[in-house]
C-alpha cells in the first residue's frame, strides 16, 4: 500500500493516524540499544497484531490539528544500524509468541543516506504478548492501549479458523550468462489447529517471463492474467484446492504441510531472468507478491523480498 516514496509524500499534510495507521519520526531509533525503544516498538507491534492489523511508517514527524496526530514532514530514519534483519529480530524476540507475518520495506530518499521505513503487520491468529513486561496490547482509535482480560480471550478465538503459514521454494534449473530459470515451489504449513479444507494461494510475478510449465495432464494453476503495479508489469497465477484436477483431498490437517510441486502433482510456475530485464528492475526491487484464501479465514498477504528470489 505504501511502496514508494510518491506514497509516502502523499500523505504529508492531511493524513491522520488512525486504529490501522500510525507514525514515527526517524528519530525514535536514535536510540535503539536503549530498552525502552525496543520495548515501545514491541508494544505498537503486537498492539497492531492484536487488532486487525496495519502499518507503522518511521520517517514522518506528526503535528497536531483539533487533537489529532496528522502526518506532518518526512523526518527519515538515518541510524545506520537500523536493518530489515534488525528490526526482524528485535519484533519476534520480543514478542511471544514470536511476532513473524509482518512485512518490513525500505524506502530511500533521493541523494541521502536515510530511509522511511514502512512496518506492516498482518491481524494475528491468537493474542501476542511483550516479553518486556508480560503485558498484552492493543489499538484504541489512533493510540496503543493495554488490553483487558475480555479482549485477550476474544482475540485467542481466532484460533477457531484455520492458519495456514506460506513458504515460496525456488528450484534452479537453468543458469548460464544468458538466461536464469527459476521454478516456484509453494508450501502450504497448517500452523493453527483447523483443518484447511478449502484454499487458494495468488502470486504476482514482476516483470519476468513467468508461464506454467504444466505436468502431464495435472496443470492445476490457473493464470490471472497481467496488471500493472507501481509501473511494473506482474502476472497473476493461483493454486487451489477448488481447480484440483487430483482424486484426492487437498484439506491440509493441523501440523501438515502441502508442498505445490511435482511430487504432489502440481505444476510448476517457471520464472525466466535476462541480464537485460534484471537491471532494468532491479532498482526497483520489487518482490513477489502472495495472497492466501483459506475457508472462512481473513485473507492474508505478504511478499518475498527481491533479493531473496532474484539473483543475476
Amino acid at each position: 500500500m505504501y511502496d514508494t516514496l510518491n506514497d509516502i509524500q502523499a500523505l504529508l499534510g492531511s493524513t491522520e493516524e488512525s486504529i490501522s495507521l500510525d507514525f514515527k519520526s526517524g528519530r525514535f531509533f536514535d536510540s535503539i540499544g536503549n530498552e525502552n525503544v525496543k520495548r515501545d516498538l514491541i508494544h505498537d507491534a503486537t498492539a497492531f497484531a492484536n487488532a486487525g492489523g496495519g502499518t507503522i511508517i518511521f520517517g514522518i514527524a506528526e503535528k497536531q490539528v483539533n487533537g489529532r496526530s496528522v502526518a506532518d514532514k518526512l523526518e527519515p530514519v538515518a541510524h545506520g544500524a537500523i536493518t530489515r534483519d534488525r528490526l526482524a529480530q528485535i519484533l519476534s524476540e520480543g514478542s511471544d509468541p514470536p511476532l513473524r507475518d509482518f512485512r518490513i520495506r525500505m524506502i530511500p530518499l533521493a541523494g541521502n543516506s536515510a530511509d522511511v521505513i514502512v512496518l506492516e503487520i498482518d491481524e494475528g491468529h491468537t493474542a501476542f504478548q511483550s516479553r518486556l513486561d508480560k503485558r498484552f496490547y492493543h489499538r484504541v482509535e489512533a493510540t496503543t492501549a493495554s488490553m483487558h482480560g475480555y479482549a485477550i480471550r476474544d482475540v485467542m478465538n481466532r484460533r477457531t479458523t484455520p492458519r495456514l503459514d506460506v513458504e515460496l521454494r525456488y528450484l534452479r534449473d537453468t543458469r548460464n550468462p544468458a538466461y536464469h530459470i527459476y521454478q516456484i515451489e509453494p508450501k502450504l504449513k497448517n500452523v493453527g489447529a483447523i483443518t484447511a479444507r478449502l484454499w487458494a494461494l495468488r502470486l504476482e510475478i514482476p516483470a519476468f517471463r513467468a508461464e506454467i510449465a504444466a505436468q502431464p495432464s495435472s496443470p492445476q494453476i490457473f493464470s490471472l492474467g497481467h496488471q500493472t503495479v507501481n509501473g511494473l508489469r506482474h502476472t497473476g497465477f493461483e493454486f487451489s484446492s477448488e481447480r484440483s484436477t487430483r482424486q484426492f483431498s487437498l484439506s491440509i490437517m493441523p501440523d501438515d504441510e502441502l508442498v505445490l510441486g511435482a511430487p504432489t502433482g502440481f505444476s510448476y510456475i517457471q520464472i525466466t531472468i535476462d541480464p537485460n530485464t534484471w537491471e532494468r528492475v532491479s532498482d526497483l526491487a520489487p518482490p513477489i507478491r502472495w495472497t492466501l484464501f483459506v475457508d472462512n479465514a481473513r485473507r492474508r498477504d505478504g511478499e518475498d523480498a527481491f533479493e531473496h528470489w532474484c539473483r543475476f
